[in-house]
C-alpha cells in the first residue's frame, strides 16, 4: 500500500508507531519516551497558538482605539510570547 508525504512530524511518529517490514526492524517496539516528547511539543504549540487566537480574537473585538495599548491584548500576547521563550530555551538545552 502506497502512503502519501506526510508533514515531518508525522512521519516521525509513523516510523516510530508502525516498523517498518523489514527483517531488522519487524521486532521493534516504538519509542514510547519520543512519542511523549512529541504529545508534549503539540501540546505546547497547541496553547502557544490559543493564545495567539485569543489574541487575535480580543484584537478584532477590542473597544480600545488601539488594541496595541489594551492591557488584556498585551497580557494575552505576553502568554504567548512566553510560550515561544520556553519552547526555544529548551530546543537550546
Amino acid at each position: 500500500m502506497a502512503y502519501k508525504p506526510l508533514p515531518t512530524t508525522s512521519v516521525e511518529i509513523n516510523k516510530t508507531v508502525t516498523p517498518m517490514n523489514t527483517p531488522s526492524q519487524i521486532d521493534e517496539k516504538p519509542d514510547r519516551d519520543m512519542l511523549r516528547a512529541k504529545a508534549d511539543e503539540i501540546d505546547e504549540q497547541v496553547k502557544r497558538l490559543q493564545a495567539m487566537s485569543k489574541g487575535l480574537r480580543h484584537a478584532a473585538a477590542c473597544p480600545e482605539d488601539d488594541h496595541l495599548a489594551c492591557p488584556t491584548f498585551q497580557r494575552l500576547m505576553k502568554v504567548a510570547a512566553a510560550g515561544v521563550r520556553v519552547r526555544e530555551r529548551r530546543s537550546n538545552n
